[in-house]
């Protein structure tokens, strides 16, 4: 088991990187502060609390490389709202950002690479192409996002809110946590 220390707000999203070597987590709607751990998992399961992540491994953490160290925790300004996150492929970026207008782009020590203002996320997810972030609003919709051009175009629109959603491994399907509902959505991206 390994506690992971500096995390000092209440949780409300936890990503892995794609290759399991590091855990962010941001807090809830008032915390303006995200943590990245540096933990290289293999097998394990996970508790939180209030103000602590434990991981569980389960078998010895003696073969384990895992150091649980904070390498870094970032926060843009005291008025953000960092809420979700979401990991790009390469495993080297990855994108917050929460429901007070805006959303960024960082590498692993925290610095800003891009931002996106005016966005109120609810939340987010990256492509397997590595240039395009969706991003579910308080506007009921999902929007693509492409940091490479800066251009922007609706994906779905819904009557009602989109709490969360995940998309398929090949970006073609998406299940949507609709306020009022449950549903399937398939992308049509090209």
């Amino acid at each position: 088991m390994k506690t992971l220390e500096g995390h000092a707000y209440g949780v409300s999203y936890l990503a892995w990187s794609p290759d399991d070597a590091y855990l962010v987590a941001c807090g809830p709607d008032d915390c303006s502060e995200l943590w990245l751990w540096n933990v290289q998992p293999t097998d394990f399961s996970m508790t939180t609390n209030c103000h602590r992540l434990t991981i569980c491994y389960t078998h010895s953490t003696r073969s384990r490389n895992c150091t649980g160290e904070l390498r870094t925790k970032m926060s843009q300004s005291h008025e953000d709202s960092l809420t979700s996150v979401a990991w790009n492929p390469d495993g080297k970026r990855f994108v917050t950002g929460g429901q007070r207008g805006q959303f960024y782009q960082c590498d692993l020590d925290g610095n800003l690479l891009d931002s996106w203002e005016g966005v109120r996320v609810q939340c987010l997810w990256c492509l397997s192409d590595g240039r395009t972030v969706l991003a579910s609003d308080t506007h009921q919709r999902i929007r693509g996002y492409n940091f490479e051009d800066l251009t922007d175009r609706n994906i779905v629109q819904e009557d009602h809110p989109i709490m969360s959603f995940t998309v398929s491994k090949n970006g073609r399907l998406a299940l949507l946590n609709v306020a009022t509902q449950v549903s399937s959505f398939h992308f049509n991206l090209s």
